[in-house]
């Protein structure tokens, strides 16, 4: 038998991951004169798809800000 959350449950995140992830989707989020991630050079880039993906299993994107503007930002992916 599998063991875990199921399907469609949260999965358990320490707040210390939570801060950590949501510091890393800032930090790597895309520029809008640049129009990619000021590190990486990448729209989206691994480090913020992982993040988001890590907060999203957690449900804990409500509480995110939203895009800075209509060119990037740490929101959801349009």
């Amino acid at each position: 038998m599998l063991s875990g959350p199921s399907a469609g449950e949260p999965v358990p995140l320490s707040e210390k991951m939570v801060a950590h992830y949501r510091d890393t989707m800032l930090a790597h989020a895309d520029d809008p004169k640049l129009g990619a991630c000021p590190r990486c050079l990448r729209t989206r880039c691994p480090d913020w798809w992982w993040a988001y993906e890590r907060l999203a299993a957690a449900g804990r994107l409500t509480d995110l800000p939203g895009p800075a503007s209509s060119g990037g930002g740490v929101g959801a992916p349009e």
